[in-house]
């Protein structure tokens, strides 16, 4: 079973109960890698800027993962 959790808490109960977390950076990945959009970098930018927070770091990685970096 997988499930879409970006909240910190809810991920690591999910986990827990041996679900497989996906969050939104995830799914971006997701969508590239199946050629459902071009570039993770613009998605990514649009959900920080209205109000999901990403750190620095996980950013950086995403964008790395998505040879955007």
């Amino acid at each position: 079973n997988t499930i879409l959790l970006d909240d910190l808490p809810a991920r690591k109960v999910a986990t827990r109960l041996g679900m497989h977390v996906v969050g939104s950076a995830g799914v971006l990945l997701l969508a590239k890698e199946n050629d459902l959009i071009t570039a993770v970098a613009p998605h990514l930018n649009t959900m920080r800027a209205n109000g999901l927070y990403v750190s620095n770091e996980l950013d950086a990685r995403v964008l790395r993962t998505a040879g955007e970096a």
